[in-house]
């Protein structure tokens, strides 16, 4: 038996007559054999509906698109609702996509809700640094020519470009750019200015905490800096007790000792110094917190510590024989007992591998234990030798930490989704130990992801 596929005489094409698609048809068809001896008769039924033409329209919503985000926001969070309306007969669906290059490694995504909605989100957490960085790198930048920050706006311009595909006729395509403003509080102190500042221990009012001449910057504002005014915060009545601010002048200010201060009396080595930074013109105010150390040419010695860590490793990240290892990976600070716990700074810490186990970790000099290569599962000890700086006389200290390490499934990791740290950081992979307890210290290779 033969069939042959039925087509039309003519082009249908409902845009001529009629204008609209015509009414379902009922065809009578009959098969014959070859020898047209035997035959049977079926009845197919035929609706003309209009094929889509036209590209998807994309609608935001809000219509001025996300807008301004504070720096640091974190994820997840929705920016903007995305809509690609039906224009012809039928309800084909449609595709939502964000570029490459604009997701900024996945810091942005799309989230779909329904055949022809979604929404634009913020993943991770919003970083104004990376974004610039990218911005500036033509290799990287979502546009050839981006707007980058000036010195009379401060402000990083990240450009989101949307696109939208027919599921059916994925030719059919509409693109869009959005733009997403980071912006910040107010002036902030510089983080790598945040700490180095220190007075001698029992010194007395109005003596100088140096280095003197601290300033902020406001990120979004850079030439408004000598507008910019200091007070210490009201949230620490230990801050405003013992420092005060002296020389606020052009944008910079010092701080000085309000009263007597003694380790022994306060029972700290370090204080937290709350700064709030304001432009009243612009009614700007941002907070940076300073730490002040307390120096002192007899500090106590070490006393010995232990502790315990666990390491999360994504199995399926690591690939014989080790190609996308992940060298130099700070995972902890190895434990030391401190009266004050600023006095960690005057240690040196001493790596004393037991076994060739050892080689798969190090410790710097400041006492932070790094995971040099990729290492089986198992347990693992690691000790240090804690000597002081500038005074060899007082005693030495052990520093004892057990590891375990734990290989996981990628799955456990956002739904099998392969997370790969290009770059670690003291403040991001390692919780600082805490000197107050000495039974247990903590570090975490990976803290949270998601």
């Amino acid at each position: 038996m033969s069939v042959k596929q039925d087509k039309p005489l003519q082009k249908l094409n409902v845009d001529d007559h009629p204008s609209i698609p015509p009414e379902p048809q009922n065809l009578t068809i009959i098969i014959f054999d070859s020898g047209h001896i035997n035959r049977v008769i079926a009845t197919a039924y035929i609706e003309v509906i209009e094929a889509n033409d036209n590209p998807p329209i994309i609608h935001v919503q809000p219509s001025t698109g996300p807008g301004e985000v504070l720096d640091q926001t974190m994820g997840v969070l929705s920016l903007v609702s995305l809509q690609a309306p039906v224009v012809d007969a039928t309800d084909e669906g449609f595709w939502f996509h964000i570029d490459s290059k604009s997701s900024a490694n996945e810091m942005f995504g799309i989230e779909a809700i329904t055949e022809n909605t979604a929404r634009l989100q913020l993943i991770s957490r919003l970083e104004r640094d990376t974004l610039l960085e990218l911005l500036k790198n033509p290799d990287t930048s979502p546009v050839p020519s981006p707007i980058l920050p000036s010195n009379k706006d401060g402000k990083v311009r990240w450009p989101i470009i949307l696109s939208v595909n027919d599921k059916l006729m994925p030719s059919l395509t509409s693109t869009s750019t959005l733009t997403l403003t980071v912006i910040t509080k107010g002036p902030v102190i510089p983080a790598d200015e945040l700490s180095g500042y220190y007075v001698p221990d029992n010194s007395s009012p109005g003596t100088p905490i140096l280095p003197q001449f601290i300033q902020a910057i406001d990120l979004d504002y850079p030439s408004a800096l000598t507008d910019i005014a200091y007070d210490i915060s009201s949230y620490s009545a230990q801050a405003l007790r013992l420092f005060e601010i002296i020389n606020s002048t052009a944008g910079k200010f010092s701080l000085a000792l309000r009263t007597t201060i003694s380790r022994e009396v306060e029972g700290a080595s370090c204080f937290f110094v709350p700064i709030s930074a304001s432009i009243p013109s612009l009614t700007r105010t941002a907070t940076s917190t300073l730490t002040v150390t307390v120096t002192t040419d007899n500090p106590p010695a070490p006393g010995n510590g232990e502790g315990k860590l666990e390491v999360f490793i994504p199995s399926d990240t690591w690939r014989w024989p080790y190609a996308n290892a992940l060298p130099n990976i700070p995972i902890a600070a190895m434990p030391v007992t401190e009266v004050y716990s600023c006095d960690r700074v005057n240690r040196v810490f001493k790596f004393i591998p037991q076994n060739e186990n050892d080689l798969l970790f190090k410790v710097t000099d400041d006492g932070v234990l790094y995971l040099m290569t990729a290492s089986p599962p198992g347990d693992f000890s690691v000790e240090a030798a804690i000597s002081t700086r500038f005074d060899q006389t007082l005693p030495n200290a052990t520093s004892s930490l057990k590891v375990r390490i734990n290989w996981i499934p990628a799955s456990g990791f956002t739904n099998g989704i392969m997370i790969r740290i290009q770059k670690a950081t003291w403040e991001w992979f390692v919780e600082r130990s805490n000197s107050s307890d000495v039974r247990f210290h903590y570090g975490y290779a990976i803290r949270t992801l998601i």
